[in-house]
């Protein structure tokens, strides 16, 4: 095996055995992208509807203000994106061997992330309807994230009990 692929360090449950390692930069950047592209997705659904040639100020106006469910749709998950990359980023700066469990995990959590556009364009176009499809996704990027951590929270720096 190559010397630059392997690592001393903390691993499943023994200290100090060795660990195949992709280097945490590219685990960190991949998931920087995920979330940068999940939130570019949320606003495309904020679509100002035509008007017509001829509108007047009211009239857009009027028609922008439409757009306030959406918008505050939008804001919501944006912040909920902005939530999620933070505690990403804590999480994998402390973490001290990148291994196939972490890059599974961490994929889940990633594909909850990219699923939430779905949600906030059915909230944003049916602000009256059940939460539902949204509560049910935040429940799974918890439990992702959860899983994140307690997967490993023993492969983090400084923690070897």
């Amino acid at each position: 095996m190559p010397s630059h692929a392997v690592v001393v360090g903390y691993v499943s449950g023994q200290p100090f055995e060795k660990c195949r390692v992709m280097p945490k930069s590219r685990v960190e950047s991949f998931s920087d992208y995920v979330i940068a592209f999940a939130i570019t997705l949320l606003i495309l659904d904020i679509q100002l509807e035509d008007a017509g040639a001829n509108i007047d100020n009211a009239g857009m106006i009027q028609a922008l203000l439409a757009l306030a469910p959406r918008f505050s749709i939008y804001v919501i998950s944006f912040l909920i994106c902005t939530v999620a990359w933070v505690s990403h980023h804590e999480l994998i700066h402390d973490v001290d061997c990148v291994d196939s469990r972490l890059l599974w995990l961490n994929n889940l959590y990633l594909m909850w992330i990219a699923f939430l556009p779905f949600p906030t364009g059915l909230l944003g176009h049916h602000p009256d309807q059940l939460v539902m499809p949204r509560v049910t996704t935040a429940a799974c990027m918890s439990l992702s994230m959860t899983s994140l951590f307690v997967g490993h929270g023993r492969r983090v720096k400084g923690n070897v009990a």
